[in-house]
């Protein structure tokens, strides 16, 4: 047994005068509307807006920005400008610095042995940021090891 699956599920059907049922709502709402200010109104103001209201309800039924509906596009854009926003990143100037490390290199030289030498101004290998003042601190022990450890060699 097969059964036929439709294939254009997005297309709505053309049921009035070629146009869908919000289309014709659209146009019906805009015309209406349109005719009900022409005799409600003075004819010098009733006509420019039955004008607008038709021409409001044709925008509405058959105008689409960015593949959307009109109307969607409205819903849309009172959204955005009426609901409050809430901004989750915010910038900050980029104002890490860096510290400035002592490094301690030890060379061996045929006449003592083992030799350090202390150079300051220069950081050790990555640069380390002002807030890691931690890992800094177990930096700065370790090198003070090495140096005791080299001082013991030496003697």
């Amino acid at each position: 047994m097969q059964v036929k699956v439709p294939k254009f599920i997005e297309i709505e059907d053309k049921v009035v005068f070629g146009m869908t049922w919000k289309q014709f709502l659209a146009v019906g709402l805009g015309l209406g509307g349109g005719i009900l200010a022409n005799l409600i109104l003075v004819p010098s103001i009733g006509v420019p807006v039955m004008l607008l209201c038709i021409f409001g309800g044709i925008v509405l039924a058959f105008v689409k920005v960015n593949e959307r509906p009109f109307i969607v596009f409205l819903g849309s854009a009172w959204r955005y400008f009426y609901n409050p926003h809430s901004y989750i990143w915010k910038r900050v100037p980029n104002t890490v610095r860096f510290a400035q490390e002592k490094s301690i290199s030890t060379t061996a030289s045929p006449e003592s042995g083992l030799r350090t030498s202390l150079t300051e101004g220069r950081s050790i290998g990555p640069k380390v940021p002002e807030a890691a003042e931690g890992e800094a601190a177990v930096l700065r022990e370790a090198q003070t090891k090495i140096a005791e450890i080299a001082k013991l060699l030496d003697q």
